[in-house]
């Protein structure tokens, strides 16, 4: 039984509607998923896009293999029992049609999307792959060739760099510190038999949720369902601990040779289900989103720090972080450390922002909503997302309402719950350490000896 949830006012840029129009989410039960389809149907649109997500990705890889999910979620399109690889691409630009496999820490995201005539094509393909894929020996060594050459050139960048040191220190010896395409020695692990071993773990596991965006009848639906309608056991689940906290106040430093040092200030950040999430959220913003925001006036305006400020926050199943990165010379990198430490223990204190700066980032906030709903694509993405986080189907209004009730007393006591917690970790990769004390980390945690 499908059932009216919400009204919510969309832009929906499709190729043939360019109109401001009302259009009604909707929920439905249907065989195959755990829980309820969320709807978003537009018979207007000659277009829909749908988006399958499954629980376990590549955190569920086992430790000499990592970049087993990774692998397999490229090798499924690559071959069926009655498809070469070039017979599905071709089949694929001359239907217009798109299948994605992403591969994320907890969840794995299947993306389909074709022309509304082409429904039935686009499902029946994606039930080939799905159901009857080849894995081929041959092709799987030219895909973990291409892995390879992809880690190697991943060595030679410094942010890369810096988030393996950020996983590895964090999360520390658990699935989340390891590298998720893989490094060069677990790669050269993986054969044919672990793909098709994990593919049937992953078929096995019944989708928590699906998102429809755009044209399908009801027909298509239930047949898009039905890959999963047999499968119901539930996904593996690793016995994970709970790394909601950066476990010690730690500095470490990576030598690497690049023009301008990389500086990352991590600080735990809150859960989505927590209740001050979304206050957190208006943090974030406040903080460092515009020329006049404090960070941004610190580390740029005043001082020619740095070009900008990046900021944002994660929120993996067991445990999110707030991350605060930016280049600047090596020679002033404890100036720069220094303003972003003063900036938040300022903050905390009462100073910097004022009550009108959270009125003025929640009303950009909300003004910039709609904007990340202009194509159908951007649309089942945000809803995917919105129904991972546990939101209602009524995403944008629900989500307005909530960042409408925030307080200036919320956000600042947000920032001294997570300073308050003494977890800190900041990262530097430069050509040399700041100064004295820093943890010096010549390899890369978790890459098994592979510089």
């Amino acid at each position: 039984m499908r059932t009216l949830i919400a009204t919510v006012f969309i832009c929906l840029f499709f190729f043939v509607s360019n109109s401001m129009a009302a259009t009604d989410i909707e929920t439905e039960k249907i065989d195959g998923i755990s829980n309820p389809i969320w709807i978003l149907n537009d018979h207007n649109s000659p277009i829909f896009t749908a988006q399958i997500r499954i629980k376990g990705g590549i955190s569920l890889d086992p430790f000499d293999r990592d970049g087993l999910t990774s692998l397999w979620s490229d090798m499924v399109l690559r071959g069926t029992d009655t498809r070469s690889f070039a017979q599905i691409t071709q089949f694929m630009k001359d239907h217009a049609i798109a299948i994605s496999i992403g591969a994320g820490r907890d969840d794995t995201l299947i993306t389909l999307k074709a022309p509304s005539v082409y429904t039935e094509q686009a499902i029946t393909l994606l039930h080939d792959v799905l159901l009857n894929p080849s894995f081929d020996e041959a092709e799987l060594k030219r895909i973990k060739d291409v892995f390879l050459a992809g880690f190697n050139n991943n060595l030679g960048d410094a942010d890369w760099r810096g988030q393996r040191i950020i996983n590895g220190t964090i999360y520390e010896n658990s699935v989340y510190a390891r590298p998720g395409s893989g490094s060069l020695n677990t790669l050269k692990n993986i054969n044919a038999d672990d793909i098709t071993t994990r593919h049937e773990q992953f078929m096995s596991s019944q989708p928590d949720h699906m998102v429809v965006v755009g044209n399908i009848d009801q027909d298509h639906l239930e047949k898009l369902a039905s890959i999963w309608t047999q499968k119901s056991k539930a996904p593996d689940n690793n016995d994970f601990k709970d790394f909601r906290s950066i476990n010690t106040d730690t500095k470490i430093h990576h030598s690497f040779d690049v023009v301008q040092s990389k500086l990352y200030y991590l600080l735990p950040a809150l859960a989505p289900n927590d209740p001050n999430y979304v206050a957190q959220v208006v943090l974030n913003y406040a903080l460092t989103s515009g020329f006049g925001a404090p960070l941004m006036e610190g580390l740029r305006e005043q001082s020619g720090l740095s070009y900008g400020v990046g900021a944002y926050t994660t929120s993996p199943d067991h445990g999110g972080l707030w991350v605060i990165s930016v280049d600047v010379p090596t020679a002033r990198f404890n100036e720069a450390l220094s303003i972003i430490q003063n900036t938040l223990t300022d903050t905390a204190s009462g100073n910097t922002l004022t009550p009108q700066d959270i009125e003025d980032a929640k009303t950009a906030l909300i003004a910039s909503l709609p904007m990340g709903w202009t194509s159908s694509d951007a649309i089942t993405s945000a809803l995917s997302s919105a129904y991972a986080k546990n939101f209602k189907p009524n995403y944008l209004a629900d989500y307005t309402q909530k960042l409408t009730r925030v307080t200036y007393d919320d956000v600042i006591n947000v920032l001294q719950k997570v300073m308050n917690q003494d977890h800190r970790l900041v990262v530097s990769v430069g050509r040399k350490a700041p100064d004295e004390g820093w943890t010096i980390l010549t390899d890369l945690p978790n890459m098994q000896g592979n510089e």
